[in-house]
């Protein structure tokens, strides 16, 4: 499968005026460290905290494992204003996928849908929560 054909995409309902106080507070709650979780029977997933800007869209990247820790894939995420209140949280393979996941693409699909939706509740609870950070 080639980088970019294989999309997982969820809506957040997020002020767009606040996206970037949000993305403040995760970067500062994680310390310039990744972000990391372990997605039972999905895998493992890590995503790059320091959330950067071109103007359009915020991006970064991280890495996903299978639950056996024999396939990797380097992502892309990306979050992109739809409307005021409504943010598109994207995320797909920055490269070509592993030979597993090639011929297996459905349990990519499934790593990748666990990791966008905790990176997704992690923004939601941020967005909820204005000012607390790691440091409170």
């Amino acid at each position: 499968m080639d980088p970019g054909t294989m999309t997982i995409a969820r809506l957040l309902h997020i002020d767009v005026l606040r996206l970037s106080e949000v993305l403040l507070c995760l970067r500062r709650d994680h310390a310039g460290e990744p972000i990391r979780w372990t997605l039972g029977d999905h895998g493992t997933a890590e995503i790059d905290a320091n959330i950067t800007t071109d103007g359009l869209c915020w991006h970064t990247n991280g890495r996903v494992w299978d639950a056996r820790h024999l396939a990797v894939c380097a992502v892309d995420l990306r979050l992109m204003s739809v409307c005021a209140d409504e943010v598109a949280a994207t995320l797909r393979p920055h490269s070509a996928l592993p030979s597993t996941w090639r011929r297996h693409p459905e349990e990519f699909q499934g790593v990748a849908r666990a990791t966008l939706d905790e990176f997704s509740e992690e923004l939601l609870w941020q967005a909820r929560h204005p000012g607390v950070t790691a440091d409170h």
